[in-house]
């Protein structure tokens, strides 16, 4: 299932479908926006910005305006979840004036292949976990409140993860 708010946010299962073919209809996508991709489980191999990436479970994929990715291919046991949003959507929750993350995250351009911990990521599901549940909380009176605080959490709780070993 996939998770959407106010079209500008997408957090999407991502599992093995037997209908991909992984060499037949391969093309590359330049990227707009900003895309998050977390293994859960399983291995997954990507090409981004012609370099090939062999990810397995607690990899984590920060990819931002102009990266490219293609060929990607995943193993029948594979679950991840993708995260999505217009590459000025971080900008607008976080304000121009406290760009300092969004400087660090641009700087993963050049490595944008992260491994974290076990228990980061069982931490960082939760989060994405509570993210998803205000998206689908579309009757409450402040949702895009909520949606933002847990937006910029994940983000905040998922850089100081991929930092704390530096």
């Amino acid at each position: 299932p996939e998770d959407i708010f106010a079209g500008k946010l997408v957090v999407m299962d991502q599992e093995f479908r037997s209908y991909a073919t992984p060499d037949s209809n391969s093309f590359t996508i330049r990227m707009d926006a900003l895309l998050i991709i977390l293994v859960y489980q399983g291995e997954a191999r990507m090409t981004i910005d012609h370099i090939s990436y062999h990810l397995k479970k607690d990899h984590v994929v920060i990819l931002g305006k102009n990266h490219l990715l293609d060929q990607i291919r995943v193993s029948h046991d594979y679950k991840g979840v993708l995260i999505a949003c217009e590459s000025d959507f971080p900008g607008y929750i976080f304000g121009a004036e406290n760009h300092v993350l969004l400087d660090e995250l641009i700087s993963l351009r050049l490595n944008p292949v992260q491994q974290l911990k076990e228990k980061e990521m069982e931490f960082i599901r939760g989060v994405v976990s509570r993210l998803r549940r205000n998206i689908r909380r579309d009757k409450h009176k402040f949702q895009q409140t909520l949606v933002y605080n847990e937006f910029s959490t994940f983000l905040l709780e998922l850089w100081t993860c991929i930092t704390s070993r530096n």
